[in-house]
C-alpha cells in the first residue's frame, strides 16, 4: 500500500534518503498510480543531446542566478541545513506581494542575449513533455495561449527554477499551474554521489543525470538523497521548468505598471488587468 497523507506530511521540512525508497524506478517506463490511474513518474534517458547541453550549461552556471545561502529563501524545502545552497529563478514571473507586477526576471533582463543560447534546449525540452505527456502539455500550453509575452519563446514553459548543490527536503511545488506536471534535468559533475529525487508515498527514487529529463507528480510529496562529496570540488544544477499558476492573468508591462500605479491600499493583488479574458472579470 501507497504511504498515506498523515505520514507524508510528518516527513514535509525534513530531510529522506533511503530509508525513504526500496528501489530506483526504471527508465523510459512511465509509472501510474495504481489507486487512480494518473500518471506519476517517467525518467527519460533519451531527451536531450551533447549539443544542447553545451549550449545551455553556461547559461545554467551564471553566477547571477542562485547564488550561494539564496536556498534559504525556500524555508520547507531548504530543510534545517541549507547550507550555501543556491535556488533562483529565470524566465518570468507574476505578481507578489514585493513585486506587484508581472515581468522578466533580472537574469532575463539583464542577460538576454545569454538566455536566448539556452532556448533551444528549453525547446528541446518541451517537445519532449508535449511527446511524453500530450494531455498534461495541452492543458499548459492552453494556459500559454492566453499569457500575452510572459511565455519563453515556443514552448509551454514561463519560469525556470535553478538550484545549486541543493538538496531539497520533502515538500511539494507550489505557484506552478494546477494539473499540469513537473520536468526536470540536471547537470552533475564528478566528485560526489546521491542527490537523486524520492517519492516517498510510492518509496521510489529516480536517479536521472546529464541528458536525461525526469517528468513527475510535484505536487506528491518529494524531496532529495543526502549530496555526498567534498565542499568546492563539484557541482549539480537542476533545472525545473514549469508556467507559473497566475502568470495567465498578466497584462502587458504598461498594463501591469498602469495597475500598480492605480492600486490603492487593500486593492487585491492578483485578478485579471482587464474584463473580456476568457469570461473572468477582475478580481
Amino acid at each position: 500500500p501507497y504511504l498515506g497523507e498523515g505520514a507524508l506530511r510528518k516527513l514535509a521540512g525534513t530531510y529522506i534518503d533511503v530509508e525513504a525508497y526500496d528501489r530506483f524506478v526504471e527508465p523510459n517506463i512511465i509509472y501510474v498510480d495504481a489507486e487512480t490511474g494518473a500518471p506519476q513518474i517517467l525518467w527519460l534517458t533519451t531527451g536531450l543531446s551533447l549539443e544542447l547541453q553545451a549550449l545551455a550549461l553556461p547559461v545554467f552556471q551564471h553566477n547571477a542566478i542562485a547564488a550561494p545561502g539564496t536556498a534559504a529563501y525556500r524555508p520547507l524545502a531548504a530543510g534545517p541545513a541549507p547550507g550555501d545552497a543556491g535556488s533562483g529563478i529565470i524566465g518570468y514571473f507574476d505578481r507578489t506581494r514585493q513585486h506587484p507586477y508581472c515581468r522578466q526576471t533580472a537574469f532575463n533582463l539583464n542577460h538576454p542575449k545569454l538566455f536566448e543560447r539556452a532556448l533551444p534546449y528549453i525547446q528541446r525540452v518541451d517537445m519532449q513533455f508535449q511527446r511524453h505527456f500530450p494531455a498534461q502539455w495541452w492543458h499548459q500550453m492552453y494556459a500559454a495561449m492566453f499569457t500575452r509575452g510572459y511565455i519563453m519563446r515556443g514552448t509551454s514553459f514561463s519560469t525556470m527554477t535553478i538550484n545549486k548543490n541543493f538538496r531539497t527536503a520533502v515538500h511539494k511545488d507550489q505557484g506552478d499551474l494546477l494539473g499540469s506536471f513537473g520536468v526536470m534535468t540536471v547537470f552533475k559533475t564528478p566528485g560526489f554521489t546521491g542527490g537523486h529525487l524520492i517519492v516517498p508515498k510510492y518509496r521510489v527514487s529516480i536517479p536521472y543525470g546529464n541528458g536525461d529529463i525526469c517528468f513527475a507528480n510535484v505536487h506528491q510529496w518529494h524531496g532529495n538523497s543526502e549530496i555526498h562529496g567534498e565542499p568546492g570540488t563539484f557541482q549539480r544544477l537542476s533545472i525545473v521548468f514549469y508556467q507559473r499558476q497566475r502568470i495567465v492573468q498578466c497584462g502587458t508591462l504598461n498594463e501591469e505598471l498602469a495597475r500598480v500605479r492605480g492600486r490603492s491600499v487593500g486593492d487585491p493583488l492578483y485578478g485579471w488587468v482587464r474584463t473580456g479574458i476568457t469570461g473572468i472579470n477582475p478580481a
